[in-house]
């Protein structure tokens, strides 16, 4: 009888075994090969180009068939020259276009992947918009005492590359056109790149690294002392974004449907601005603004190859008058006019809708 049950055994583990490695293949070839969506990608904050290094890191950890090694390269600055025609962006990036061409040969050939990150120029890499910020200080992000940086900081001879970054706002049209096309023609050259080697780069990331200007908090006592941004392209577009008029028309702006949720056309007009003064415990007089009043439609330089800039508000360099940028008289001050709240007071509601509208403008820049 043992005999026999010891046959059975035999048998059946003899026909498990024999389905087992007969099935075997099977089984193998139903592994998903690795891809995008199955994989972790490990990606690495280094210079692909560094041949010592990626080999290094290559032969000394464990990378498994669904792990991919990548390196990230923080941060490309496309730069479409400020002069050159935004119809010629595609030509204006070459240099950009040849670092990643670069870039791309040096991941294959270490069959590693790449992860690019973006940066516009206006908060990193600054010098970027030197040329802007020169030709129309209003392109500057500006501290609330009307500042474009410290004391001890606007005497560098290259505050305006180390310390004064560009504004953020939408209503910088010459300076967002340029922004817009550079961006364009990058973004059509990194997918064609994308497409030529989809096992290469894995990951785009831009614009990355966006804020306001915090430099003066390492001269200052407190966080409530400097903050920005008061550029009057800045000021001008949160009135806008309040009223729902200008670029933040309802029905005719480029950014219609983009307002304040609860402003728009119950603040416009006199009888509006009333009606806000009361809501908020405002006393302006004007929706004009306070200081360096200016209108959409100021001819902003739609060309910008010409050297010329016929904008009649724009404020140069030049006359940029460090610590008397706050006018009480004069053709620059407009009695009162509108303006943000200029120090810091949370639970304060007009303090709190101005903070708001300065989050919507970073939101809106990276979006």
């Amino acid at each position: 009888m043992r005999k026999k049950i010891r046959v059975k055994n035999f048998l059946l583990f003899s026909i498990i075994f024999f389905l087992f490695c007969s099935l075997g293949p099977t089984f193998a070839d139903e592994l998903p090969l690795p891809s995008y969506l199955n994989s972790v990608v490990i990606s690495i904050e280094h210079n692909v180009l560094d041949s010592d290094e990626v080999d290094y890191i290559k032969n000394n950890f464990n990378w498994g068939l669904y792990t991919w090694l990548s390196f990230s390269k923080t941060a490309f600055v496309p730069v479409l020259d400020w002069h050159t025609s935004w119809d010629e962006a595609d030509e204006g990036i070459e240099s950009f276009k040849n670092q990643i061409d670069q870039l791309i040969e040096a991941a294959k050939a270490k069959n590693v992947k790449l992860h690019i990150v973006l940066v516009g120029g206006l908060v990193r890499y600054v010098s970027t918009y030197r040329d802007a910020k020169e030709e129309d200080i209003r392109n500057c992000q500006w501290y609330n005492d009307n500042k474009l940086a410290a004391d001890d900081q606007i005497t560098d001879p290259n505050a305006m590359d180390k310390y004064i970054w560009g504004t953020l706002s939408r209503y910088a049209r010459k300076m967002r056109r340029n922004l817009e096309a550079k961006a364009k023609a990058t973004l059509a050259f990194l997918k064609q790149k994308m497409d030529d080697n989809p096992d290469v780069i894995v990951a785009i990331s831009g614009w990355g690294e966006v804020e306001l200007n915090f430099n003066r908090l390492n001269s200052s006592p407190s966080i409530q002392n400097y903050f920005c941004d008061y550029s009057p392209f800045a000021v001008l577009e949160f009135r806008d974004w309040i009223l729902h008029t200008g670029m933040y028309d309802d029905i005719s702006g480029k950014y219609a449907g983009e307002g304040w949720s609860e402003g728009g056309s119950k603040y416009q007009g006199a009888s509006g601005l009333a009606k806000f003064n009361q809501d908020f415990g405002t006393s302006f007089t004007t929706w004009d603004l306070k200081y360096y009043n200016w209108s959409l439609n100021d001819d902003y330089d739609s060309d910008p190859t010409d050297y010329v800039n016929n904008d009649p508000h724009r404020i140069s360099w030049a006359d940029y008058d460090h610590g008397n940028m706050i006018p009480t008289s004069g053709s620059y001050y407009i009695p009162g006019g509108f303006d943000p709240p200029r120090v810091m007071e949370p639970g304060e509601k007009f303090w709190d809708l101005w903070n708001l509208f300065r989050e919507t403008m970073v939101h809106h820049y990276v979006k």
